[in-house]
């Protein structure tokens, strides 16, 4: 700090010379109407100086390079970090994917032996009415002859009912 304290009081002599240099140049270009020289070199100087305290206000000492260096690789340690773990991550999702794809595969032929079962137990079922339609058919017939033979008995127990009656 004491340096940056010479420094400025450095500065600020040199200024005051080329400031009453460049006012000697402007007096002298004036007068003359045409710059020599030796009024050009103040003139330069000082626009020179000027330039380079304007780069010294915006230029950063090496201490505080090194800090902004740290700061970014810092940020850049973090942003690889983010990524590799972005990519953990990608990756586990693409086994999920993977995982879900065989199961929606599995699941898929599930669903399709459920449909040939579905389809199966509805030939059973058709094939079942169709038994039944033969049952009921055989249960009438079956009715009918039942009605038939119970007629015929009840006629044989009347003939022999009347037979035995005359036999005794």
């Amino acid at each position: 700090m004491n340096n940056d304290f010479a420094s400025k009081i450095d500065d600020e002599l040199i200024i005051s010379i080329l400031d009453a240099a460049v006012q000697k140049a402007k007096q002298n270009i004036q007068k003359e109407g045409v710059i020599s020289l030796q009024d050009a070199i103040p003139l330069l100087l000082r626009g020179q100086f000027n330039h380079i305290r304007h780069l010294e206000e915006k230029m950063l000492t090496k201490e505080e390079l090194n800090a902004v260096k740290i700061e970014i690789n810092n940020e850049i340690n973090s942003v690889k970090k983010d990524i590799a773990s972005l990519e953990n991550k990608i990756g586990s999702l693409e086994k999920k994917t993977d995982s879900l794809e065989n199961k929606i595969g599995s699941l898929e032929n599930k669903i399709g032996s459920v449909e040939n079962e579905v389809h199966s137990i509805k030939g059973e079922i058709t094939s079942v009415k169709s038994e039944i339609k033969i049952l009921k058919s055989d249960i009438k017939t079956l009715k009918w002859i039942t009605g038939i033979g119970l007629a015929f008995l009840a006629l044989l127990i009347s003939i022999l009912s009347y037979f035995t009656i005359f036999v005794k």
